[in-house]
Parts: structure tokens; C-alpha cells; sequence
């Protein structure tokens, strides 16, 4: 009898299961893959200044990679349009000029060689679209207060910080946070999602430290969490 109804349902759905007429996919429509990722990050480091009236960041994106390949030699990253001003990496020898290529959406950071474990250094900066939204006052919310807050879900992290964005790619992060002095940083989650100047995800922690006549935050997160 449970048999029967479920597969009544498979059959209203299209199912192709369970001895349904028809495939599940609509005619037409591509399939999607995840892309082969031969390194694994282990651990994100960002060193960024927040520029409030040009709405953009600048800084750097230091990335720990694991080698699951054996003969990788490309690490890619995703990274949306960003100005890409340097790219260095570490394989033991602390960090050196690295050969790169960049479309606008992919980083591929090229010579990795064989080691197991290394750093990638991306200076960059950027204007983000999605994933890191600047608010002010305007003409219609004239006492709305200056804040930055960022939204990654699903994969709009690589607005605003090169990483492989896919919600199923983890590791533990860091964020060093320069904003104007005078400024706070407050850690944000899904009960109190704005805060006053700048909010950051859920996935950070937070420690105050002073740099110049800026404030810079400190952010670690030991446990791994997707971008």
C-alpha cells in the first residue's frame, strides 16, 4: 500500500524513479557540476580597509592550502571583479612573486609544485556588487546610520574576497578590519543582523586592537565554516 502512494507521487512529479513516465529535469535544462578542486583551504586570513565613500575594500586575502592531488599545479579562486595588484605564494621558502591569470570571475594562481601544504598572498581591490553592501544616509532615510554589513549566501563571498565560494567548502577565518576612527565593528548573526558602521557574518569572532588614527578589529574563527 506505501509502495502504491509513493509512487503516485514520484508520478505527479515527473519523477523518473519508481516507475514514473517522464525525467525529473525540465527539457533543456543543463547539468550543473562542481568544478574539481585539487587544494583544499584550510584557513583564510583578510587584512582590509573599507574606503565608505568610494563603497569598496583593499587590502589582502591570505589563503592555507592542502594538496589533495598529487599533480595539481593550479590553484583557482573565485573572485569577481577585482584589480588584482599582486599575487605571491609560500611553499616553504616564504612568499615569492607567483604567476597568475584572471578573467574578471576566476583567479588561477599557477606553479604550486608538489608540496603539501603552502600560503597564497592576493593583494587586490575591489567594488563589491553583492556580498558587501555599504548603507548611508540619503534623501529618504535621512538619519539612517553609516554601516557596511555583508550577506555571502549562497555565493556572493567572491564579491568582496577571493575563496573557493560553494557553501559545501569550508575552513576556519580571520579579519583584520580597518575602518575610519571613530568607527566600531560589532559581530553579527541571524538575532541582530545590523549594526552600527560595520557588521560581519556570523562566522567571525571578535578582539579590538588600534592602528594609527584608524580602527582595526580583529575577527578568528577557529571553528571551519563555508564562505
Amino acid at each position: 500500500m506505501m509502495e502504491r502512494r509513493h509512487q503516485r507521487v514520484h508520478e505527479r512529479c515527473g519523477c523518473a524513479s519508481a516507475g514514473a513516465a517522464g525525467p525529473f529535469a525540465l527539457a533543456g535544462v543543463e547539468r550543473q557540476y562542481e568544478r574539481a578542486r585539487p587544494f583544499v583551504i584550510r584557513h583564510l586570513l583578510l587584512d582590509l580597509a573599507l574606503d565608505f565613500e568610494a563603497k569598496s575594500v583593499a587590502g589582502t586575502a591570505t589563503l592555507d592550502f592542502e594538496r589533495v592531488a598529487p599533480d595539481a599545479d593550479t590553484l583557482e579562486l573565485d573572485a569577481v571583479g577585482f584589480d588584482v595588484e599582486r599575487v605571491r605564494v609560500d611553499l616553504g621558502k616564504g612568499l615569492e612573486p607567483a604567476s597568475f591569470d584572471y578573467d574578471g570571475e576566476r583567479l588561477g594562481i599557477h606553479g604550486l609544485g608538489r608540496r603539501a601544504l603552502g600560503k597564497v598572498e592576493v593583494a587586490y581591490r575591489a567594488t563589491p556588487r553583492r556580498g558587501l553592501y555599504f548603507l548611508a544616509p540619503d534623501k529618504k532615510v535621512k538619519h539612517r546610520p553609516r554601516q557596511v554589513w555583508s550577506q555571502c549566501q549562497d555565493e556572493d563571498a567572491r564579491h568582496w574576497f577571493p575563496c573557493p565560494d560553494s557553501p559545501n567548502t569550508r575552513c576556519t577565518t580571520e579579519m583584520i578590519c580597518t575602518v575610519p576612527a571613530g568607527a566600531f565593528i560589532r559581530r553579527a548573526n541571524f538575532r541582530r543582523a545590523l549594526c552600527t558602521w560595520i557588521s560581519c557574518s556570523d562566522r567571525f569572532a571578535v578582539a579590538m586592537a588600534r592602528r594609527s588614527r584608524n580602527t582595526s578589529t580583529i575577527h578568528l574563527d577557529r571553528s571551519p565554516r563555508a564562505a
